[in-house]
């Protein structure tokens, strides 16, 4: 238990690096972060599977995910955009 908490600055620092200095989607280095962090405090896969379930599903009833998702979509989005694909230049 001790070591979980001595590595939960360190989580919030890689989130942190992983949004601002990689560019990776918010949600995605949480994601990222919740693995590494899980293997880190000794968890099983089966459980770090679990609890991120369990918060995922307390986050889903609220609608702070969807502002999650819209973000997600929209750096996804930005990153190629639609008319960049070749079914476009192909059509024209």
């Amino acid at each position: 238990m001790l070591l979980a908490s001595l590595l939960l600055p360190l989580a919030v620092l890689a989130i942190v690096l992983l949004v601002q200095r990689l560019h990776l989607p918010a949600f995605l280095a949480i994601m990222a972060t919740v693995v590494v962090y899980g293997i880190a405090a000794d968890m099983t896969f089966q459980s770090i599977g679990k609890a991120f379930g369990l918060g995922f599903t307390a986050a889903i009833e609220q609608v702070g995910l969807l502002v999650v998702a819209g973000a997600l979509a929209a750096a996804l989005v930005l990153r190629r955009p639609l008319g960049s694909g070749t079914a476009i230049a192909a059509g024209a």
